[in-house]
């Protein structure tokens, strides 16, 4: 959604929305006026916004405290460009397309490009919560971070809360819909069910896979819950064929190499919701904000193992390694500490198989510590659960959850929204206790207890799929196989790749020696 608001002192052009009354817009400015970056706070919404101070001849650009609508810029001399597209600023050569080589690594590890950085040198994405001004008398820039989250743990009952996280999802969803048809993108988890059970859409959209050993169904819990709550489910059907007819597409979307491989069935519930609805709601934002994910669960065996003597553990590991390296790693994420084990959700290739996929000087990359380390700096005096929950936050939700979101609905006529990232919903959410998020093997405790009373026993403790996609089959398919051979074997690839290796990781995934679809 795009709006534009002008006055006789400002144009203000924004990308997303405010959430509010009529006159949201014209009070954000009376406020701005008078308390600088004090009333970006105050903004509730997924957004990015550029405002022209016409009297100052001063140029805002901000983005809401997650980045949910990405927003880049280049600055040379005298020029300064900004776009919610890269593409948009290379149609109108208004940047160079100087490739940023020291990236690739980092995205290949990753399967996402984290930071301010760009694939194009001197084009640069405004982070979270970042306020940029421009002055066109002087042509400077100046860059201040407005807003960042903060863990403020409260000692509140858990039926209090329960009833106040109802309030405000009921809240955030009422404020968020519009006139017209609405739908929402439904999977098997809690997240988009308790999402859609409040709003009781006109319609539901979810995937199902041509490939289903159990892993892959979502769809047959989907169209249940569908069934039950008596609203109308639509399943879009989802083969290998369809996938990559669609990947340059896809792929062109995120204007730098993504690896999510739940970016393909949103960018097919979009295309098939776009000529029925208006608008269609999410459950993204509960991982992050509530504790979803496994990597934050405790197990028995891993509270056991703590009690190992310190003076033990790192010649254990070492030992270990001589004859299982999954196993040495088990025990290293356990004892050592979080801030040398913990990377985020997604890590696709190491250092080692890095330097023999990448050529000269592509394998010359960042490290991701270099984005991490401030982080773990900043709450160093944080639970081992919070200092996960912010790397997965202000780096894995960002540049890969929010990118994802954001460029699979971009292409398509109407808007998404996602209420759990609610302003109000956020702050709530600051307050919770590390016990409120994780419990051993549960995870969402509050959200999940939230939701008891409004689901099914069945969708309140089903575990966290996200539409797994059956890529490890498609890329045994003879088309999809001989597709990505030749990009491998072709002289783009031959820049920048060991074509030998990347050819060898192909081969031994379609003959069954190793699963390297990911890779």
């Amino acid at each position: 959604m795009k709006f534009f608001f002008e006055n006789e002192n400002y144009l203000l052009l924004v990308d997303g929305r405010f959430i509010g009354s009529d006159s949201v817009y014209e009070d954000f400015l009376k406020e701005f006026k008078s308390k600088g970056t004090e009333a970006i706070r105050k903004i509730n919404g997924s957004f990015s916004f550029v405002l022209l101070d016409k009297e100052k001849e001063e140029l805002y650009l901000a983005v809401d405290s997650f980045a949910t609508k990405p927003l880049f810029y280049s600055k040379t001399e005298d020029v300064f460009v900004f776009s919610s597209k890269i593409q948009d600023l290379l149609s109108e050569k208004l940047i160079e397309r100087t490739f940023n080589e020291s990236l690739l690594g980092l995205t290949l590890s990753l399967q996402y490009t984290p930071g301010s950085e760009t694939f194009f040198k001197g084009t640069y994405l405004i982070e979270p919560g970042q306020f940029l001004k421009y002055s066109f008398k002087n042509h400077t820039l100046e860059n201040e971070l407005y807003t960042q989250y903060e863990f403020h743990p409260v000692n509140e009952s858990d039926e209090d809360l329960e009833e106040e996280l109802y309030g405000l999802l009921r809240k955030a969803i009422e404020e968020r819909k519009e006139k017209g048809t609405i739908a929402s993108f439904l999977s098997s988890g809690i997240d988009s069910s308790f999402i859609t059970k409040i709003l009781m859409p006109d319609k539901t959209f979810t995937a199902a896979f041509d490939h289903n050993e159990g892993i892959f169904d979502e769809a047959s819990s989907a169209i249940e819950l569908s069934e039950i709550l008596g609203i109308d489910c639509e399943v879009v059907d989802i083969n290998g064929s369809m996938v990559y007819e669609s990947l340059p597409e896809i792929q062109k979307s995120f204007e730098a190499p993504f690896g999510n491989l739940s970016a393909l069935p949103l960018f097919f519930l979009n295309r098939a919701a776009q000529d029925q609805v208006d608008q269609v709601f999410t459950g993204e934002g509960a991982d992050e904000f509530f504790g979803g994910y496994d990597s934050y669960l405790v197990s028995n065996k891993k509270e056991l193992l703590k009690k190992t003597p310190r003076f033990l553990r790192n010649p254990l590991i070492s030992i270990s390694s001589i004859f299982s390296k999954s196993f040495s790693k088990k025990l290293a994420n356990t004892w050592l500490p979080v801030e040398e084990t913990f990377m985020g959700e997604t890590k696709i290739f190491n250092h080692e198989e890095l330097k023999n996929i990448l050529n000269s000087p592509y394998d010359d990359y960042k490290n991701i510590k270099e984005y991490i380390n401030p982080i773990y700096q900043r709450f160093e005096n944080a639970t081992d659960l919070q200092k996960k929950m912010m790397v997965n936050m202000e780096i894995f939700m960002v540049y890969d959850i929010l990118r994802k979101a954001d460029r699979m609905n971009r292409p398509f006529d109407f808007s998404a929204e996602m209420p759990f990232y609610d302003r109000d919903i956020i702050n709530f959410s600051k307050k919770l206790t590390d016990d409120q998020k994780i419990n051993h093997n549960t995870s969402k405790v509050l959200l999940r207890r939230t939701a008891i009373s409004h689901l099914p026993d069945k969708w309140v403790k089903k575990r966290k799929l996200g539409f797994p996609v059956p890529l490890r089959y498609w890329i045994k398919e003879e088309k999809f196989y001989k597709g990505i051979y030749n990009a491998f074997t072709s002289n783009t690839s031959k820049k920048f790749f060991d074509q030998d290796y990347i050819i060898g990781l192909l081969k031994d995934h379609k003959e069954g020696r190793a699963l390297n679809h990911r890779k």
